[in-house]
């Protein structure tokens, strides 16, 4: 059978928008983006170059219009700044016409950047380079004359640019060659994620722009306050090394002011009576917190509209989940609803007052508290529902652990969360610590509850002492290594069936490799793994395939004595963002089967509310965010629909919590 011709196409484009800043969506719509070149092809013919005035590309106008499919590296920029710059006459773009060579890579676990994944797959045409750099200095102004842009445009730099779109467009036709596409099941997530940043969510503006005048008033005073607490030697909350070399001077121990250390030295202040010390590194703390980063982010990338688009990447990590770009929808600081959402709708109100940004901060610090802190808190509710309308959301609990405890088999604990939602069980990071010490929960503490939710947040995946002090020192918990192998140990001997998962997922994965073809189950065929084509793959209880790709044996030193075993794959490191060798291990496979389950758990449910006419604005972590006329729908409807299980997930406890407002407030 013939397969259907399809076309590629990519752009390269100049704004006086910043879109690493703006997004797609803000970038395209701006007056001052213009098309400098469109390079295109239709099946195997050679690629050809299109620039505005020239004559139309008729072939794939032609293509188009007969619902053929239209390939690109990030389909989502080439659609946007078609539909937006584009002749009027031309054909529009949709999400359903388009095929995405980027979703296809990340998918696989292979880089998103077209440089990078060129070198993964050692195409035999990688992306120029050279051109690329030449790109970057094409896109934006040379230098402004008052308010008027000059650009980089001689005719030699044009055409070389031109040339360099050329060679994307034969990269992304011999990736679109190798790659595999998607599955119907995870195209049809695609399409849904395409929506939901079409879609976008509604930001109050007005307040935004408020807030960033009131934070900078807040800045210049704790700024100010600094200088005279210090006696000049740090003269801004920003400076952190002058920070750190006070607080020496002065008897306390810091080697820094990062999020984990400030609990700690706040305590050696108050130990040494230094009430000077502890104003310090308390108003460096909320100094950091009010960055008015996020607000200018909002302001940045909302459209004419008021909503911003664009604010999720597909698959951003290999188990499937989201990320977040732009306003950063994951970051944005959490609250207390009971406690301090009155407050924070209170400072909405004194924003919208008519008075300046000083009587403004007055105002927030004698009816609230600091405004930098407090304003910190009001991000998520800068998030709103448009005219008319009210947002629906709810959220999974704990689903990762919950799902660990299911898929290792750690009945005790399955029961003990069915126990907690049933309103019969105890409190779980109580139970947690009670379990693992042998005390009885009613004599269990609130320190102690803590230490228990530091406990299993930390060593569910193959954590040790080392991932329990640096999740503690975020959570208030400091203890030495000592107590925290102490707690570890504990931890682990309450929970032999997630321990031993990560034996079984270990050695599976290293039966699979070692006989390629070969399927290997694993967690009572819960999981199974086989390496084939390149890859290792890992069937997930939904189906879903996790890929590693070029994996390998190689013997890797441990810190427990003889040298053992070890997968190495090739991925794309956290940190460096570069394409290297990676160690898969039981610890990290726990926890990719695990939160790539979690994922699939969400997944479904956000098609289950979107076909109950629930439309998704935002997907954050484990929770859904939809926006739907005022009258429609409930937060107990939302909750049912979330919490409806598919067949592969049986026995697995969920539970999931649902609410209604016009903010993004919860």
């Amino acid at each position: 059978m013939t397969e259907p011709l399809v076309a590629h196409i990519d752009f390269e484009t100049r704004s006086t928008v910043d879109l690493k800043k703006s997004g797609v969506y803000r970038y395209a719509e701006d007056p001052s983006t213009e098309i400098l070149c469109m390079s295109w092809c239709v099946g195997d013919e050679a690629v050809q170059s299109w620039a505005p005035g020239e004559p139309d590309p008729t072939p794939l106008l032609d293509h188009i219009t007969a619902g053929g499919t239209v390939v690109a590296h990030n389909a989502g920029f080439e659609r946007a700044i078609w539909n937006a710059k584009t002749p009027n006459w031309w054909p529009r773009l949709t999400p359903e016409g388009q095929d995405c060579t980027m979703a296809r890579a990340v998918v696989s676990a292979l880089p998103a950047g077209l440089d990078q994944l060129g070198t993964a797959l050692k195409l035999p045409v990688q992306k120029d380079k050279e051109g690329q750099r030449l790109m970057m200095q094409m896109c934006k102004p040379r230098r402004f004359e008052g308010d008027t842009p000059i650009w980089w445009e001689d005719a030699e730099r044009i055409e070389r640019l031109r040339a360099y779109c050329d060679r994307d467009v034969e990269t992304e036709v011999k990736a679109d060659a190798v790659l595999s596409p998607l599955t119907a099941s995870e195209r049809r997530v695609w399409l849904l994620d395409q929506t939901i940043n079409d879609r976008g969510v509604a930001i109050d503006k007005a307040s935004v722009e408020r807030a960033i005048e009131v934070v900078a008033e807040a800045q210049k005073r704790a700024d100010e306050r600094m200088w005279w607490l210090t006696d000049g030697d740090v003269r801004k909350c920003g400076e952190v090394a002058r920070i750190v070399a006070w607080l020496n001077a002065r008897g306390i121990p810091c080697e820094s002011v990062a999020k984990g250390e400030v609990e700690e030295i706040v305590l050696s202040s108050q130990i040494m009576g230094d009430d000077t010390a502890e104003e310090v590194i308390r108003l460096r703390r909320a100094a950091s917190r009010a960055s008015t980063a996020k607000y200018k982010a909002m302001l940045a990338s909302v459209c004419r509209d008021g909503r911003v688009r664009g604010s999720l990447a597909y698959h951003a990590a290999g188990t499937g989940r989201w990320a977040g770009r732009l306003i950063q929808p994951q970051n944005l600081p959490r609250i207390d609803a009971e406690k301090e959402l009155s407050d924070i709708l209170r400072i909405i109100e004194l924003l919208a007052d008519n008075v300046g940004r000083a009587e403004t901060c007055d105002r927030i610090e004698l009816l609230v508290g600091p405004a930098m802190e407090w304003l910190s808190k009001c991000l998520r509710a800068m998030l709103m529902a448009g005219p008319g309308k009210k947002f629906v959301s709810g959220d999974f609990s704990n689903i990762e652990g919950r799902t660990n405890a299911w898929i290792s088999g750690e009945a005790w604990k399955v029961q003990a969360f069915r126990d907690y939602d049933a309103g019969v069980g105890p409190d779980l990071y109580r139970l947690a610590y009670a379990k693992s010490f042998g005390v009885d929960i009613d004599a269990v503490t609130k320190p102690e509850r803590q230490i228990g939710k530091t406990m299993e947040l930390a060593l569910g995946f193959q954590g040790g002492a080392g991932a329990f002090i640096t999740m503690g020192a975020n959570m208030g918990v400091h203890v030495t290594e000592e107590r925290a192998n102490e707690l570890k140990v504990a931890w682990r001997d309450a929970h032999p069936k997630i321990v031993q998962s990560w034996w079984d997922l270990q050695n599976a994965a290293i039966e699979a490799v070692s006989a390629p073809g070969v399927v290997v189950s694993c967690l009572n065929d819960k999981v199974r793994y086989v390496a084939a084509n390149g890859f290792l793959y890992c069937k997930l209880p939904s189906s879903r395939i996790l890929s590693y790709a070029a994996p390998k044996l190689v013997w890797k030193e441990t810190p427990f004595g003889s040298p053992r075993i070890q997968i190495e794959y090739m991925g794309v490191d956290s940190l460096t963002k570069r394409w290297q060798p990676q160690n898969l291990y039981g610890g990290v496979q726990s926890n990719n089967v695990v939160q790539g389950t979690a994922r699939d758990l969400m997944v479904e449910a956000m098609f289950r509310v979107e076909e109950a006419g629930y439309p998704l604005v935002l997907t954050v972590h484990d929770e859904l965010l939809s926006e739907v006329k005022e009258r429609f729908g409930s937060a107990d409807e939302y909750q049912s629909l979330m919490s409806q299980l598919p067949e592969w997930a049986e026995g697995l406890p969920v539970a999931t919590a649902a609410w209604e407002d016009k903010r993004y407030v919860k």
